[in-house]
């Protein structure tokens, strides 16, 4: 295996504070002296995920001039391992958090610059956010559209808040229900509505294509359901697969 000479950035940029966002996002790191282990991971769906995961690997060769250590593959999480301590420490710096982001907020320097705030808000949407489409009153199918993003930290959520309003995006949050499958606290914002959506992806843009694939059958047919997989995505918008065959509803995806 070629061995890859780590390279820090030595200057702020766009891509730096998009990988920001996205290790906000889906990033974990820390250091565990006892065990020798340095370790900065990037987790996602190992289906729906799988061209954004690649982008992110991409992402982190050109910044740093590295692959993973490791790519483990559990159930539907992917996983991609990089045993850099000087990476860590770099992104400390940055003011990204070893362990827990219980309380993470998007460190100064991203927001320092109005291009790397963007930057950074799109690699969180990307990662922890996701496009839905519910149901108007009495309506028939799924074409309100609903941009959501989820996160254990309220600093978090409130300052992404703060952030959009600037931008003349109204954004609301509140404390999401604790259930089985989300046992601790999760803080949700929301944009609603066609022109808080449509401003959003004027301004700031998704890349991810779980989403961007929803939004583009919405465009197409007017609705979009719940229910649809990464695959389903694409045979509809090839028009192999007939959207209104489709049942409306299950789990957003």
């Amino acid at each position: 295996m070629v061995k890859y000479k780590l390279k820090l950035p030595t200057e702020y940029s766009e891509e730096l504070a998009e990988e920001t966002g996205i290790h906000i996002g889906d990033g974990f790191m820390n250091i565990y002296p006892k065990y020798n282990n340095n370790t900065f991971s990037y987790s996602a769906d190992a289906i729906n995920d799988v061209a954004y995961s690649e982008f992110v690997k991409e992402l982190i060769k050109k910044l740093y001039n590295i692959f993973p250590s490791h790519i483990h593959i559990r159930k539907n999480t992917v996983e991609m391992k990089y045993h850099r301590k000087s990476l860590i420490l770099f992104k400390k710096r940055m003011g990204l958090p070893l362990g827990p982001k219980t309380d993470m907020q998007i460190p100064a320097w991203v927001l320092s610059d109005k291009k790397f705030t963007i930057a950074c808000i799109r690699g969180l949407f990307d990662t922890d956010g996701y496009l839905k489409f519910r149901k108007p009153f009495k309506g028939k199918y799924h074409s309100y559209p609903e941009l959501r993003l989820t996160s254990k930290s309220k600093p978090l959520i409130q300052q992404v808040a703060k952030l959009l309003e600037k931008f003349q995006l109204n954004a609301s949050f509140n404390e999401e229900k604790e259930s089985k499958a989300r046992p601790n606290k999760t803080w949700v914002l929301s944009l609603n509505g066609v022109k808080n959506v449509e401003r959003y992806l004027k301004i700031i843009g998704l890349r991810n294509e779980k989403h961007l694939l929803k939004y583009r059958i919405w465009k197409k047919f007017g609705f979009c359901p719940a229910n649809l997989n990464y695959e389903q995505k694409n045979l509809i918008l090839d028009g192999k697969i007939n959207l209104y065959d489709i049942k409306n509803g299950g789990a957003e995806i």
